[in-house]
């Protein structure tokens, strides 16, 4: 319903004019699009945001509380490494045009993540939560809760076998 998607687009690690002609294009499809300079905080938040995901697809009964506390702990460790990121709430924001119908009555069952593993697909939480648990022991932040989330969902813990470089 309403607008079909939200695409920021930039070149990493700073926007530049390539960028508008992209975002152009997709506005006149009828999406929300916009050339960002500083893409890489748009990118870190996404990131974060995402990092509950891995719950879902893992199977991991989980409330509110424990998905926000995953998110603080990725937050942490992007502070820690003086990375900036835009909050959860800019990202709510900037994809309040998006509204999700339900498909044949049926409403959407979970996120990306969750999809790729009942398709029998790899997730990306190595590389999303693998990312945070990486960047932690660098700058010496404890992530326990996203190194759970990442061996919930590795092939020894029976989840689908990752691939061999992450998809850009």
């Amino acid at each position: 319903e309403g607008c079909p998607g939200v695409f920021d687009f930039g070149r990493w690690p700073t926007g530049d004019a390539g960028a508008e002609p992209i975002a152009a294009a997709f506005r006149s499809a009828g999406f929300d699009a916009l050339a960002r300079p500083d893409i890489d905080q748009w990118k870190r938040g996404k990131l974060v945001s995402n990092l509950p995901g891995a719950l879902q697809a893992a199977g991991v009964p989980h409330d509110a509380a424990q998905a926000e506390a995953l998110i603080a702990e990725g937050a942490r460790v992007l502070e820690a490494a003086g990375l900036p990121f835009i909050s959860g709430q800019a990202l709510e924001a900037r994809a309040a045009s998006v509204r999700h119908a339900p498909i044949d009555g049926a409403r959407r069952p979970g996120g990306s993540l969750w999809q790729s593993r009942r398709r029998g697909l790899p997730t990306e939480a190595a590389w999303l939560n693998g990312y945070v648990v990486r960047l932690g022991a660098r700058v010496g932040v404890p992530t326990p809760l996203n190194q759970a989330a990442v061996e919930a969902l590795s092939p020894a813990a029976g989840a689908s076998p990752l691939p061999a470089s992450p998809r850009r």
